[in-house]
């Protein structure tokens, strides 16, 4: 009778094991899903529609000015290279057979277009490398790993009129390069400035935005931007030493960037599925407050140096990489933001110095909620961090933070969802094994 007791002890025990953790499998499925959700809002599903009816091409390569004579000889394109009578590639698919650059120039600075075409599955659609004088417009880009169209160190380029669909990069990156002018593009993934003088207008961005290089910040201060460019049918605002930008400035805005502004106010926006919702540079004495800045491919609000700003009460959920991204900054006040649901971390500090973090609620981050590199004196107080990997991490180079009266709760360990179907099979069948066992007592 003992025996049996103990064995139905067992069961039961087993059983209700086995109903907790079909519980938390379920809940874990669920938080897979919420996160596959939001990588879902970068994405368009690929139409093979747009391809032209001609045969596929193979790839092309070009390098140096001399090469065109011989690509012309072989019937490859038309004209002499000069600014009246360009080189033209034009009305070719080409598949890049999943790897490589369906076309790549470099070293050249002859006049030449490509347009009417269609490239992709590669890792570049297009690239350009040392080239000058090229003309890119009306290509479908579609299906590559990396960027659509890239330049790097090439000046002086138009890329006009095109369509970049499903690429997991930029839709049209600039890497050292300037002076380009990039119009008139409709974009499903970002454009990526690195360099000076480009000038971007007419550009139709949906579920993506612009990105500014931050390794070098002059790169912020000599662009071109106007309010045509288009984030999610809303205007991109670009402001650069400005003073006293209210609500009139930010009308309707899908992305604001402000480079050196002080004593501005940027307040009730919707800056959402874009690339960074608000970017921030050496800029002073602002007022970042109640808006929703949810859902971007990058950090929802980015700040590079700058002093004495207030953020507070802004919903910041759902970022692909932290909350906020804060760099180089002194005497600011971040109050009563909600921060939570970010794929890194809530707020990702870098040479923070003398700030406040205060009434935050930041909570189920992904990684930490929040993550101090080399930042100073810094008071982090009456803050609920309930679910994020770990509440605070503070690398050896930070001292002098001061933590009160903060509501802290850890995630606790996830097992994967293939462990945990394995470890409930087992479970299950321990369970049946007793349970003839018992019926034969």
């Amino acid at each position: 009778m003992k025996s049996n007791r103990k064995t139905q002890i067992i069961i039961l025990i087993i059983l209700g094991i086995n109903f907790a953790l079909s519980t938390f499998f379920i809940n874990n499925l669920r938080f897979i899903a919420k996160e596959r959700d939001i990588t879902s809002n970068y994405k368009d599903d690929f139409d093979h529609d747009f391809l032209k009816i001609s045969g596929v091409s193979e790839k092309i390569h070009i390098d140096g000015n001399s090469a065109w004579a011989a690509f012309k000889s072989a019937g490859n394109c038309t004209g002499n290279g000069t600014y009246s009578e360009p080189y033209v590639i034009e009305d070719l698919v080409i598949d890049g057979g999943g790897s490589g650059r369906c076309i790549w120039i470099e070293n050249s600075d002859v006049f030449f277009k490509v347009e009417n075409c269609s490239v992709y599955n590669s890792y570049y659609g297009i690239s350009l490398q040392y080239v000058k004088n090229a003309h890119l417009q009306n290509i479908n880009c579609s299906s590559h790993t990396f960027d659509g169209i890239s330049l790097f160190y090439s000046n002086s380029n138009t890329i006009s009129g095109n369509t970049a669909t499903d690429i997991d990069g930029y839709g049209i990156l600039l890497s050292h390069s300037s002076d380009n002018k990039i119009s008139d593009n409709i974009l499903y993934s970002s454009i990526r400035l690195d360099g000076v003088n480009n000038n971007v207008s007419g550009n139709v961005m949906k579920k993506c935005g612009l990105q500014i290089y931050s390794g070098n910040t002059v790169n912020y201060y000599s662009q071109n931007i106007d309010t045509t460019n288009l984030v999610n049918g809303k205007p991109l605002y670009y402001y650069t030493n400005e003073i006293d930008l209210g609500s009139n400035n930010f009308t309707n805005a899908g992305q604001v960037i402000l480079a050196s502004c002080r004593s501005s106010f940027i307040e009730d926006l919707n800056l959402s599925c874009g690339e960074t919702g608000i970017t921030l540079i050496n800029c002073n004495n602002n007022t970042i407050k109640r808006n929703t800045v949810n859902n971007n491919r990058n950090d929802g609000i980015y700040i590079f140096g700058g002093d004495n700003n207030t953020i507070s009460e802004n919903t910041v959920y759902y970022n692909n990489n932290n909350g906020f991204f804060l760099e180089y900054c002194d005497y600011n006040l971040f109050l009563e933001n909600n921060v939570s649901y970010n794929t890194l971390h809530g707020y990702s500090c870098y040479r923070l110095e003398n700030s406040i973090i205060s009434g935050n609620n930041i909570n189920h981050n992904k990684e930490y909620g929040i993550n101090f590199i080399y930042c100073i004196n810094n008071k982090i107080t009456g803050n609920s961090l309930i679910e994020n990997e770990k509440c605070f991490n503070e690398d050896l180079l930070s001292e002098g933070n001061l933590y009160e009266n903060n509501e802290c709760v850890n995630r606790a360990p996830t097992i994967s969802g293939y462990n945990l179907l394995l470890l409930l099979s087992i479970i299950s069948l321990v369970t049946i094994i007793l349970s003839k066992k018992l019926k034969k007592t």
